[in-house]
């Protein structure tokens, strides 16, 4: 309850509906509805407050960060504060994932791409924001151990990406990852991770756009 913890709620069509119960300020909110179809919702002090992904297709959507002024308003010291949109609809009932990452966002220099990090290193959880550069290079992550998973998503630009490294397979090489947002089987590319597991200081990025194109930015979960 200190580093993770769930609120179940019902919405109540307001524009400020409080949500609290949690013993700590949240840092990675994830909203889905219980009682009606509807996409996942996705938020984190990283990005700032209403910068909402996950908004389409009903599931855990690809497209682009959007702004949202009605979505989630405000991380609070226990919970948060969410608006009139989609996450608090009158008379839909709601669970929200909340992970803690700690109480600050830095600039981490460990790779050679600079990345803004919230990184708490006791509950094992980190936020990592970066902007690609097309190039084989390395992104620094703060937990001080190597990660057992990481998910990249573009930011500034939608597409087929939730790409994602899982460690603790043997058979889970630096060239293999997964879609959190699809149903389709382990793959193998290469250029997705520079054929690199992560390290304790950083995980890499190879030529491939979904989690190094050029100019876009992303958003990693390690």
């Amino acid at each position: 309850s200190k580093y993770f913890d769930i609120l179940l709620y019902t919405g109540n069509g307001s524009n400020s509906h409080a949500i609290s119960g949690l013993n700590f300020s949240p840092d990675w909110v994830w909203i889905k509805a219980r009682n009606a179809t509807g996409s996942h919702a996705i938020f984190d002090t990283v990005r700032g407050a209403t910068k909402r992904l996950g908004n389409s297709g009903g599931g855990v959507g690809t497209d682009a960060e959007s702004t949202v002024s009605d979505s989630l308003k405000s991380f609070d010291s226990n919970g948060y504060t969410y608006g009139n949109e989609n996450g608090n609809n009158n008379g839909e009932t709601y669970s929200a994932w909340c992970w803690n990452a700690g109480g600050s966002t830095v600039t981490n220099t460990s790779g050679t791409i600079s990345s803004q990090v919230r990184a708490n290193a006791t509950a094992g959880f980190s936020i990592v924001s970066y902007t690609g550069n097309g190039s084989n290079n390395t992104v620094g992550h703060g937990l001080g151990v190597a990660p057992k998973l990481v998910t990249v998503k573009m930011r500034s630009a939608s597409g087929n990406h939730w790409v994602t490294w899982i460690g603790g397979d043997s058979d889970f090489n630096g060239s293999n990852f997964v879609y959190w947002h699809t149903s389709a089987s382990k793959m193998s590319h290469n250029p997705i991770w520079n054929n690199t597991v992560p390290t304790s200081t950083v995980f890499s990025v190879g030529t491939d756009n979904q989690t190094n194109q050029s100019g876009i930015t992303f958003i990693a979960y390690v």
